[in-house]
Parts: C-alpha cells; sequence; structure tokens
C-alpha cells in the first residue's frame, strides 16, 4: 500500500520503541557484565528464579514431586540475554521502515523516526522536505535516510554476534565448574539452549537484513548500501547464505532439544524468509553465484506445512506463505 499512512506510524512506532527497549536494557546489561566480572561464573545466576541463593541452593531440584516447581520471575534468562533480544528486534524493525521508504509505501515526510545518527543538518533536511516537494531534492534525502537506517540495523548485527561470543564463554567457563551445583547444571544447559537460539534467530535476522538491502538496491540508480567489493544486486547472495545458514543450524540445534513453538516458529520465519529471498534472487538473475541449485518452494512448502500445525491455515503467518508461493498448490 503506497504512502500508507497506518504503515509508516506502525513502523516508525516500532523502531522507536525498540531503541527505548535496547537503551534501557543497556542499562542492566552493562550491571550484568561489572557483577560477572567482580563475582565470577560460579556466583553469578544466568536465571532469575523466586527465593534467595540459600533457598535455590537447597531446593532447586526436591526429591517430592508433587511440590510444583518455583515461579521464573523473568522471561530471559539474564540481562545479556534480554539486551540481545532488544537489539534482535529493532534490527528486524529498521530495515523494514528503510525499505517500505524505499518502495514509497512509507513516505520520508511523514516519518517521525529518523535514522539513528543523522546530524542537525541531516534532520534540518528532513524537516525541509515537509515543505518543499522538489523531487530531485527529496530523493536525495530519502536515498541518505536509508542508508543510514542500514548502517544502524549492521552496528546492531555487529554488537549482537559479540554478546554471543561473550555468552558462549560464560557456557564454557560453568562447563568447567569442579562441584557444580544443581542450580548451576540447570543454569548453563538452559542458557546453552538459548544462546545456540538467539545465535540462529540473529543470522537469519542478518539474511533478512541483507534481502531488505538487496530489494532496496534493486530499485535505486546506484546501491543505498553494500559491503566493499559486493555488487549491487550480490547482497541477495548474502541474504540466502544467512537464511541458509540459520536453517541449517536450527535443524541440528533442534535433534538435541525438544521442538517447542518457539523452535517451530523460528523455523517456520527462516524457511518462508529463505524460499522469499531465493525467488527475488531468480527474479534479478542473481541465482548463478548460489551454491547448489535449490528449489525454493521446498522451504516455503516446509513453512505452510508446519506454520498450519502450529497456528492453522487462517493465521496471517500461513496466509503470507501461501501468498509467496507462485505455484498456487494450497488451494
Amino acid at each position: 500500500r503506497r504512502n500508507n499512512l497506518g504503515d509508516t506510524t506502525d513502523l516508525s512506532n516500532a523502531v522507536r520503541i525498540g531503541r527505548l527497549a535496547v537503551e534501557q536494557a543497556k542499562v542492566r546489561y552493562e550491571a550484568f557484565l561489572e557483577k560477572l566480572e567482580a563475582d565470577g561464573v560460579s556466583t553469578t545466576s544466568s536465571i532469575i528464579l523466586g527465593g534467595d541463593d540459600e533457598e535455590l541452593e537447597e531446593g532447586l531440584l526436591t526429591e517430592d514431586l508433587n511440590q510444583p516447581p518455583r515461579p521464573v520471575t523473568s522471561f530471559f534468562l539474564n540481562d545479556a540475554i534480554r539486551y540481545m533480544h532488544a537489539r534482535l528486534a529493532l534490527a528486524k524493525a529498521v530495515p523494514l521502515l528503510a525499505q517500505h521508504i524505499c518502495l514509497g509505501a512509507t513516505d520520508l515526510r511523514t516519518v517521525r523516526t529518523l535514522p539513528a545518527h543523522y546530524t542537525e543538518e541531516e534532520r534540518r533536511v528532513v524537516a525541509s522536505l515537509r515543505r518543499f516537494s522538489d523531487r530531485a531534492h527529496h530523493s536525495r534525502g530519502k536515498f541518505k535516510a536509508i542508508h543510514c537506517f542500514f548502517d544502524e540495523c549492521d552496528e546492531l548485527h555487529g554488537e549482537n554476534f559479540k554478546i554471543i561470543s561473550q555468552q558462549r564463554k560464560v557456557v564454557s567457563e560453568m562447563s568447567g565448574l569442579q562441584t557444580p551445583t544443581d542450580r548451576q547444571i540447570i543454569s548453563r544447559m538452559l542458557l546453552k539452549e538459548e544462546v545456540s537460539a538467539c545465535a540462529i534467530a540473529n543470522i537469519a535476522a542478518l539474511g533478512e537484513f541483507w534481502y531488505c538491502v538487496a530489494c532496496v538496491n534493486s530499485m535505486l540508480p546506484s546501491p543505498a548500501y553494500r559491503l566493499a567489493g559486493i555488487g549491487r544486486t550480490s547482497c541477495i547472495g548474502l541474504s540466502v547464505h544467512s537464511l541458509r545458514a540459520a536453517f541449517d543450524m536450527l535443524l541440528v540445534h533442534a535433534k538435541g532439544v525438544a521442538f517447542g513453538d518457539v523452535l517451530a516458529d523460528l523455523a517456520v520465519r527462516i524457511a518462508k524468509d529463505l524460499g522469499k529471498a531465493y525467488h527475488f534472487a531468480e527474479e534479478i538473475g542473481e541465482t548463478s553465484e548460489l551454491e547448489g541449485a535449490v528449489e525454493p518452494n521446498m522451504y516455503l512448502d516446509f513453512a505452510y506445512l508446519v506454520s498450519c500445525h502450529q497456528n492453522g491455515p487462517e493465521h496471517p503467518t500461513s496466509k503470507n506463505v501461501k501468498r509467496l508461493d507462485k505455484r498456487s498448490v494450497y488451494e
């Protein structure tokens, strides 16, 4: 929908709220790192549970199976995971806003949330777009905004992978404890699974990012964003490789854990995006650098079947996958 005010408002709010969440989570993350450095991994909880530490050490695993488990008082295992999820959500919203601006679905003149790295001069340029309708002036402002949004997203991903590495180090240190308590054993197991899932989600989000970049670059006279040495349309290759790596990692990860709703939803999203990216690579003639001939509908079939099993055929995700498939085999 071209210049739809509702879409513009929703995407702007998603970015604005995402930035606030990242800012607040960062404060807790920095305090968490200070505590981790001061106390050491053996005394730093990786999961917040009800009750004090002494009760937890003695009573996390009880012989009385009739006793209910203690309540979890935090959705996240620790403040590093919280911070990473906040950054991941923002990293998914930012490129969508940039893509909508390029496609004309969102008018830059109505966007209230500007790129994070804008200078005061660039902010004045955007403000002037609301007063003047000069086409060349508007094109320059739009191009700069798209580039800055993509740059912000690239930085978000880079920092997230650093957090994943730091949390993997924590898991490794917890594995080396000589006499771990029951609480520490469970904390390590949960953290290891969570870090693996976060790594997969971040690689998949990176694939979504490069898909948005490829879509935008294919519509502009010169690339809005690219890596050094990467062609204007070759970004779709980065997208496909990232999404396929995430999908393969998820299948390996799922062999050792319970394949619950969270992993199922992640699998649907990755398979859907992978099928979509393959189709787009075909449309712009960029399939030559993709390793191995893969039928993109294979991933869409997977996404549709799992989504229908999880949510039913009338769910928005199921309908979206059905819309993406060009074969109309789901009628």
